[in-house]
């Protein structure tokens, strides 16, 4: 007769027992809190109150039950406010000039940017955007990494319906503006096959400090916003 064991999905959650069932690392919390708990204890127990020794005895070794038992994705506790603690106050990622630390000298800072519509050009404004997209690639050196990212989300079409809509007024052109919003509609729908498209230019440069980062992604910005603006394109930096 087969003998079946069973094993668990995830072997990184199998830990190696030492004793009582028990990982060594949960040895040693019950161990200092019982080092602290039971002095504790008779401490307070010679003022005369056994309740009150016993309640402090709980509250004063919880904290080491609780280290010695919890655990998120496989990490303990003080792995978890070590990376806390690093990610709030030590090195914080994001500063309010938008500018994102990577790792110690690699910094990042992104733009949001959105361009005119090129299927719906004419031939000749085709010609200028592609010669100045060209010139916008080449604008960074080899100091400079980028990256360009697009995401795409289905338009609601209530929404979408109003951002083309030309307000009524009172008077006689009323039958113009709904025929112009109507005659927008749908070469934006056809242009856009139904997306809202948002674009982000991130770049990254290396720095010794955050002071060095602001200044060089300064100067990025201005320059990348400029050329952007040559392709009548329109840009603003965010925090990501």
């Amino acid at each position: 007769m087969a003998a079946y064991i069973p094993v668990p999905r995830d072997l990184t959650r199998v830990k190696s027992k030492v004793f009582f069932n028990l990982t060594k690392r949960q040895l040693i919390c019950f161990g200092a809190a019982a080092l602290i708990g039971v002095p504790f204890f008779f401490f307070l127990k010679s003022f005369g109150n056994v309740s009150l020794a016993a309640l402090g005895m709980i509250i004063v070794m919880l904290p080491l039950f609780f280290l010695a038992m919890y655990e998120k994705d496989g990490q303990p506790l003080e792995v978890i406010a070590h990376h806390f603690i690093q990610a709030k106050f030590v090195r914080p990622k994001i500063r309010p000039y938008g500018i994102c630390r990577v790792t110690d000298n690699y910094y990042t800072k992104t733009i949001q940017y959105q361009d005119i519509n090129y299927q719906l050009a004419q031939q000749e404004d085709k010609t200028a955007i592609f010669d100045e997209w060209c010139s916008f690639l080449n604008f960074f050196d080899s100091s400079i990494h980028f990256e360009l990212s697009f995401m795409n989300m289905g338009t609601d079409a209530e929404s979408f319906e109003k951002s083309v809509r030309i307000p009524f007024q009172k008077d006689e052109f009323n039958p113009v503006r709904a025929e112009y919003s109507q005659m927008l509609k749908k070469q934006l729908s056809q242009g856009n096959n139904g997306l809202t498209k948002t674009k982000y230019l991130t770049f990254g440069i290396e720095a010794e400090s955050m002071r060095q980062a602001k200044s060089k992604t300064t100067f990025s910005t201005i320059s990348a916003v400029w050329v952007l603006w040559q392709l009548r394109w329109t840009a603003k930096s965010v925090c990501v």
